[in-house]
């Protein structure tokens, strides 16, 4: 948990101690406890200030959202597989979470060093061949493609 003033600025750094069972109505609120460490000089007794509490971080791989297809409330994306001695798109399920800016957080459906075809996909159809773009290229507003890493 951090704990802010009102410009933003991390006043300390800490850890949630306890979280009472009940809800306060009259501030719709409840109350959570934690030691304030004592190189904490700006903060007082007594003192309101703001807490961003972070619940669980993990590395999770991201795409962007218009490299998303979804068809019948299922989502998909398309990966370069190889196919000969080129590439070839491959449409495959994936489950993402809640999006965050302009990037999906991907749950399941891709692995490792699938390439993620970033562009152009309303072109696109199973089997289609497509090519892989030189790193210059993934700003050309209709090539791009992304290594999931």
């Amino acid at each position: 948990m951090d704990l802010l003033d009102e410009s933003g600025t991390v006043l300390a750094h800490t850890s949630i101690d306890f979280v009472s069972p009940q809800v306060d109505n009259d501030l719709q609120g409840i109350l959570a406890k934690a030691a304030i460490p004592k190189s904490s000089q700006r903060l007082r007794n007594g003192q309101i200030v703001n807490a961003r509490i972070t619940w669980s971080t993990a590395p999770t791989p991201t795409i962007p959202v218009l490299a998303v297809t979804r068809i019948g409330g299922q989502t998909f994306v398309y990966v370069a597989a190889p196919q000969g001695n080129g590439y070839a798109a491959h449409q495959v399920s994936v489950t993402l979470g809640e999006p965050i800016g302009n990037v999906y957080p991907v749950q399941a459906g891709l692995r490792t060093g699938d390439r993620v075809i970033l562009s152009g996909i309303q072109f696109l159809q199973e089997g289609v061949p497509v090519m892989h773009c030189r790193p210059s290229l993934l700003h050309h507003p209709m090539l791009g493609a992304r290594t999931l890493s």
